[in-house]
């Protein structure tokens, strides 16, 4: 699988490791004659915390109905006689064995299941620091995260005044500033407040998924280094640790009579 990725991505074997690695069963609502609430015939998108993951199909497509792997980045490309593309962007492998590989940052989720079991092997795969921009993530998250705050604020906005027929506040800031006399521009508010033109626009759920969408794809164009750029391992081996820590792990191994040498980290 690594030698798959690595091809695919433009890296080596050596720079990837496994994060996490689990089996996940999706089971049709109607076959579940037991009433368990538990049963999960599918999952909502989500990011997941690896940079790159990968989904396998263990069950032979023929036992179920439905499922597969869901992509908003492929909601609306269509490929007329395509047997692995669906419509809404549902990846659907055609064997038991085959594997869907992506980015984990991708919004991706998995599609309801509406007959039978469906059963993956999920891996989470991470790349070694010195392929990456580290600074790269944190500004991708920051910019979904604000999408989140956008439509939060307008839901906020339109529950607070409901009995109106336009969303806003009831906001006083004139504890704080001089009387409208005395106050410039739009700044001294006391009262309803219709919500700005621009709030209504960043709430809109097809703008946040552009703009989702851009950010993704300025990550994944950017996220790795270039081949030349790139460190090793061994780069990496002691950044985490100051002198104080690299001296308290040294007596640590001293005393229990080990030699850091004869270490293998597998």
């Amino acid at each position: 699988m690594f030698g798959e990725m690595a091809e695919l991505y433009g890296l080596d074997s050596s720079d990837l490791s496994f994060l996490d690695f689990f089996c996940v069963q999706y089971q049709a609502k109607e076959d579940d004659d037991d009433g368990n609430d538990d049963v999960m015939d599918q999952l909502e998108p989500h990011r997941d915390g690896s940079l790159l993951s990968f989904t396998i199909l263990l069950t032979p497509p023929n036992e179920f109905e439905g499922g597969g792997t869901s992509f908003d980045a492929l909601r609306d490309v269509t490929l007329p006689d395509h047997n692995v593309l669906h419509q809404g962007g549902v990846i659907r492998p055609q064997n038991a064995g085959d594997a869907v590989l992506h980015s984990g940052k991708l919004l991706h989720g998995a599609d309801v299941v509406t007959f039978g079991h469906r059963v993956v092997l999920v891996g989470f795969v991470d790349v070694g620091l010195w392929c990456t921009r580290n600074d790269f993530l944190p500004i991708a998250t920051k910019e979904w995260g604000r999408c989140d705050v956008m439509s939060y604020r307008y839901k906020r906005q339109s529950a607070i005044t409901t009995q109106k027929k336009q969303s806003g506040w009831i906001l006083n800031n004139s504890r704080w500033l001089p009387p409208p006399s005395e106050a410039r521009g739009r700044s001294y508010i006391k009262g309803y407040v219709p919500a700005f033109s621009s709030v209504i626009k960043r709430a809109d759920k097809e703008f946040q998924r552009m703009k989702k969408l851009q950010v993704e794809y300025w990550l994944l164009q950017n996220i790795l280094l270039p081949e030349e750029e790139r460190g090793g391992a061994d780069d990496y081996e002691d950044d985490t640790l100051n002198e104080d820590e690299q001296r308290e792990r040294e007596e640590v191994l001293r005393q229990l009579g080990i030699d850091i040498n004869d270490i293998t980290i597998l």
